[in-house]
């Protein structure tokens, strides 16, 4: 009797567990199975700022209004820099990023982002103490 109860206590354990605390790691960023998409490339514009992306996935040159630029915490004017979309802190294809890092000379601002928000035609991001949506979009 105690054989069977044990082995019934294992069974329902091994079933119940895995049910509760998930199978794998849910830090895995989110892949649909798609290939990755081409770094962004060209002139995002935004009221009257601009990111131009130079398609190396890694520098931009920033055009920012004082409005913007104040809202963001990066420096007015055109400035070059350089970008990141992460998902946890690692970098990750834009179309699935939950945070944008922009460098603007040598300061830095980390904005949050929806997953499926930004695509090769728009970067979106909003404004980590007010929520406000910033969607730049591509010049054609």
């Amino acid at each position: 009797m105690r054989k069977t109860v044990f082995a019934a206590a294992a069974v329902l354990l091994a079933v119940v567990l895995p049910l509760l605390f998930g199978c794998g790691s849910r830090d895995l960023p989110p892949d649909d199975g798609t290939p990755w998409p081409e770094a962004l490339s060209g002139r995002f514009v935004y009221e009257d700022s601009a990111l131009t992306f130079t398609g190396d996935g890694v520098t931009v040159t920033l055009s920012l209004s004082e409005t913007l630029a104040e809202k963001l915490g990066l420096p007015a004017g055109k400035t070059g820099g350089s970008y990141a979309f992460l998902f946890r802190n690692e970098s990750w294809r834009y179309d699935f990023a939950e945070t944008l890092a922009l460098t603007a000379g040598d300061v830095s601002a980390r904005f949050i982002m929806t997953p499926g928000s930004t695509t090769a035609r728009q970067v979106c991001f909003n404004l980590p103490d007010s929520g406000e949506q910033i969607r730049f979009i591509k010049e054609d």
